[in-house]
């Protein structure tokens, strides 16, 4: 109960440190208080539940600030022109296909977050086995901790279960709520997902998202 006290501080005091942009998602700034430069943010959750369609939105505002970004896309299915139909500027983005490929993420990541050159670095995990997750560790995310440290870019990591723990500064679990479709019959597209958000770190909260899905 102390330790788990001790660390609690430790987050607190770490986080009130860092700097912070806000996103122009209101309701991610509300519970997250923005987006940590120089920190990691993970967005967990199972199928359907809006992660690639949170960081997608996390993405666009930073073009909105000018910024360059960079997507690690571990399983090929980054879909860049629901993408930039949701506000993203591809001009602005280095996209990264790993075809299922977990060490060339891991590096890949790795290489664009120590260059320094991207305001926010999106790896995406969704897709791999949980087995394949299993198998990275945990060091890797203290790795990528240490090197962020003074940077002005921030990571994001998508994946089906939370992987990052207490390496993230920020961490966001999804669930799916409601989804408006378009369309009839078999040929519905999903246009907005409406999720439950679990903020895990830094301070445990409960949220509704709401963004353009992808």
């Amino acid at each position: 109960m102390i330790s788990r006290g001790v660390t609690n501080l430790r987050e607190f005091a770490e986080n009130r440190r860092t700097e912070k942009v806000q996103t122009g998602i209101a309701s991610f700034d509300r519970m997250a208080g923005g987006l940590i430069k120089g920190g990691i943010c993970e967005v967990s959750g199972g199928d359907g539940a809006g992660k690639r369609g949170l960081a997608v939105s996390l993405l666009a505002s930073a073009a909105v600030r000018n910024g360059l970004c960079a997507v690690v896309d571990g399983t090929d299915g980054f879909d860049p022109i629901s993408a930039e139909a949701n506000g993203m500027v591809l001009d602005k983005t280095l996209w990264v296909r790993c075809g299922g490929d977990m060490t060339k993420a891991i590096m890949s990541a790795e290489h664009l977050v120590q260059s320094r050159l991207f305001e926010i670095v999106w790896l995406d995990l969704g897709g791999f086995s949980e087995e394949t997750l299993n198998s990275l560790p945990g060091s890797y995310w203290y790795k990528f901790k240490v090197g962020l440290q003074g940077a002005r870019t921030t990571l994001v990591v998508t994946a089906g279960s939370p992987r990052v723990r207490s390496a993230a500064h920020q961490s966001l679990r999804l669930s799916r709520e409601k989804v408006d479709w378009s369309g009839a019959g078999n040929f519905r597209l999903a246009e907005r997902v409406e999720s439950r958000a679990e903020c895990l770190r830094p301070s445990p909260g409960i949220s509704s998202l709401s963004f353009s899905c992808v």
